[in-house]
């Protein structure tokens, strides 16, 4: 763990501008160490964290998960968390169109099983895999939806059982969402990469970087987020 903290650092030195000028700040996730799996989490041990100084990397910030920024009075909250399968698991009704989509599908399945075979009889599952796949799609938007209006509903990053997120209660104001912040990311690895506007509150999820080596650009004093081409507004996803 120490080392690709190391490795870190010597590539940001290699940009001696970048590594001057330039301010960072990292908040552990869930497979990060210390702390343990109970929220929030303390910032990264400063015994893994040496490297940075060491090759003279000197605006870096170890934040605590979530975190809180607030730049020129705009107000921005980062949590790293599988928030979204956790809320799923604990849902007590079902995300909508789940079964309705299930239905849909089955339906479409069957009325389509005489063009979904060749001239040898054999079957053709085109037609069912790419069925499938739209309702998966169609199922995931709504998980997303609905992790985002729990969320911010409830006006806490953890509206869930002890049992799903272990919370220190003398620190339980570090996860609440009231009055709302102007941006809010959350760092779901379940969740892939969206952004969204929910009443006046821009949310988004920058996705797993390792996967296709996608980010996002967040420009708080204009409010807007892009993709890694640069170009601004919607992501290019949604």
């Amino acid at each position: 763990f120490e080392g690709y903290f190391a490795e870190l650092a010597r590539t940001i030195a290699r940009f001696p501008e970048v590594a001057a000028g330039a301010r960072f700040v990292l908040v552990p996730g869930p497979g990060d160490v210390g702390g343990g799996v109970t929220l929030p989490r303390p910032r990264i041990p400063a015994a893994f964290t040496g490297a940075f100084q060491q090759n003279g990397v000197q605006k870096v910030t170890f934040a605590s998960n979530p975190c809180r920024i607030r730049h020129y009075g705009r107000e921005m909250v980062f949590f790293r968390g599988d928030v979204m399968r956790v809320m799923r698991k604990f849902s007590i009704v079902p995300v909508k169109d789940v079964e309705e989509g299930g239905k849909k599908h089955n339906n479409t399945a069957r009325n389509n099983d005489k063009d979904n075979k060749d001239g040898d009889g054999i079957d053709n599952d085109d037609s069912s895999v790419e069925n499938s796949d739209r309702a998966e799609q169609r199922l995931q938007l709504d998980a997303v939806h609905h992790t985002i209006k729990t969320v911010l509903d409830q006006s806490h990053l953890i509206p869930l059982p002890a049992a799903a997120f272990p919370v220190f209660w003398e620190y339980d104001h570090a996860l609440r969402l009231y009055p709302p912040p102007d941006a809010l990311f959350l760092a779901d690895s379940d969740a892939g990469r969206y952004v969204r506007d929910y009443g006046g509150v821009d949310v988004m999820n920058p996705g797993a970087f390792h996967l296709g080596l996608k980010f996002l650009v967040h420009r708080p004093v204009y409010g807007e987020t892009g993709g890694e081409e640069g170009g601004w507004g919607e992501d290019e996803d949604d």
